[in-house]
């Protein structure tokens, strides 16, 4: 998504870059590829701030043991806001039999509800550096 302008991106570009990031397999010649399929996607503007909701699933190693083995399906929902060229993000992953038990609808709540704050004074860019120890202070 970086080769465009960021009013141009859809939500699903946002998905896939966000996730190639955190959840990636490699092929033979190295390049990355995402092990989640997005299953939907949107754009919400609020409070002049562009959201990218989208919904994923994975199939994968099972995160408890389980009595028929086998793999399982995981299910998330996801939101990524971008600010100084920064994405922040926020993911709620269950795995399938809570998400059709009702989990998806606790995940959709809190992921719909993620919001930047507007920036104070006390606001510090990802790539700044940390405030220098002081041992006056221990």
């Amino acid at each position: 998504v970086r080769e465009k302008e960021q009013s141009d991106w859809t939500a699903r570009e946002v998905a896939n870059a966000v996730l190639t990031d955190r959840s990636v397999g490699r092929i033979a010649t190295g390049e990355r590829f995402n092990l989640e399929n997005i299953d939907a996607s949107a754009i919400v503007d609020e409070g002049g701030m562009r959201y990218y909701m989208y919904e994923s699933s994975r199939v994968g190693a099972p995160r408890t043991p389980r009595p028929k083995g086998g793999d399982e399906v995981t299910r998330a929902v996801s939101a990524t806001a971008v600010r100084d060229g920064f994405f922040f993000s926020l993911k709620f992953s269950v795995p399938e039999d809570a998400w059709q038990a009702g989990a998806s609808d606790l995940a959709k709540a809190a992921v719909g509800s993620f919001r930047l704050v507007p920036i104070t004074q006390q606001y510090r860019r990802p790539d700044w550096a940390t405030v220098p120890f002081d041992p006056s202070l221990n």
